[in-house]
């Protein structure tokens, strides 16, 4: 082989390094920084500055913003398909400093069903005032749409209840359908982004992930498949208000073989500083 040939075929090598280099390169999704946080209410009016991304693969347009002690976060799902057992499972949202994909440290958001009495004992666990007429108010109530979250901790299952800790630094998350459009938006305090006592990082790994079936899911159509069930437990996400529940498109969750699909996608993002 000439030294032409050479020439050539070490320019092709390096050219084809730097795609594979390129085809591989990290993509970071920037935060954008906000001096008037967002109103957590599942509406994205408040939303028009920041810069909007998609994920293709389940049709979903998100997009980040932050101020010096929370992260927001706003997803537009665009086809109730990918929604699948969202209203059961809630969205587990991922996050760490190490730019892997673990599942060790999150928190979950759920909408739960519950009683006005059960709204009582979750606000006083938390450390929140109810007053007379609160409680007398919320006595009243037979069902709550509460929009609720809970921590995920590494080879542990999610707690029951969330722990108490000052009201303003909790998380919130709110979700709202209007016509096809599905909006979820979240709060997190920067200080969940990083290990106990940890500084919080400019850049982190976040994982999305919802759909599938829960345990309790997966006993009822166990129970369903022999005999021992009752099917109207098993579909849990037929609810009043409908987010991701209407037009028939959940699966039969007791069917030989069936069961929804779960759903999960990862980036990097980077904390906007202060302007």
């Amino acid at each position: 082989m000439n030294h032409k040939n050479i020439r050539t075929w070490a320019l092709v090598l390096i050219a084809a390094c730097l795609v594979w280099g390129w085809g591989f390169s990290k993509v970071v999704v920037k935060s954008g920084w906000t001096a008037t946080p967002p109103t957590i209410d599942g509406g994205s009016a408040d939303w028009k500055e920041a810069a909007f991304q998609t994920e293709k693969g389940v049709k979903v347009d998100y997009a980040f913003l932050n101020d010096g002690s929370f992260l927001y976060v706003l997803m537009n799902f665009k086809d109730p398909k990918y929604l699948s057992s969202i209203e059961t499972t809630g969205i587990h949202i991922y996050f760490n400093a190490e730019g892997k994909k673990k599942t060790d440290h999150g928190i979950r958001f759920l909408r739960r069903k519950v009683t006005g009495d059960q709204v009582i004992a979750i606000m006083e666990k938390r450390g929140e005032t109810v007053t007379d007429q609160d409680r007398a108010s919320l006595s009243s109530q037979k069902l709550f749409y509460l929009y609720d979250w809970e921590p995920i901790v590494k080879d542990k299952e999610p707690l029951p209840q969330a722990p108490t800790r000052p009201f303003a630094e909790s998380p919130q998350f709110k979700a709202r359908q209007v016509e096809n459009l599905w909006t979820y938006e979240f709060k997190i305090p920067l200080t969940d982004l990083a290990a106990a006592g940890a500084a919080i990082p400019p850049e982190i790994k976040i994982g999305f992930e919802w759909g599938g079936m829960t345990e309790e899911m997966r006993k009822a159509a166990a129970a369903r498949m022999g005999g021992r069930g009752n099917p109207s437990v098993i579909d849990m996400s037929q609810s009043a208000e409908g987010l991701g529940g209407r037009g028939g498109d959940q699966p039969n969750l007791g069917s030989p073989g069936g069961g929804p699909k779960k759903y999960d996608f990862w980036l990097d993002l980077q904390l906007a500083a202060n302007k």
